[in-house]
């Protein structure tokens, strides 16, 4: 099971601070341990950005996302 969600920080960037979003991306191995699968960052949290995130992770660590994925939805 992988459990995404994204947090919203300011940061300082040369010499003042500006909003940027941290992507998490949270496993469950099948022996029931958490293994953090990757943090992305990027101006603003959106659909476009989640789906660079889930494609970087298919990708790179071969991720399969045939099984559910949890996430929060805020209207």
């Amino acid at each position: 099971m992988t459990t995404t969600d994204a947090i919203h920080c300011k940061i300082k960037h040369d010499g003042h601070y500006i909003n940027k979003a941290i992507y998490a991306v949270l496993g469950l191995t099948t022996d029931g341990h958490k293994e953090l699968l990757g943090l992305y960052m990027s101006e603003t949290e959106g659909a476009h950005h989640w789906l660079s995130v889930l494609t970087d992770l298919h990708i790179a660590r071969r991720l399969n996302f045939d099984y559910k994925v949890c996430y929060e939805l805020y209207n």
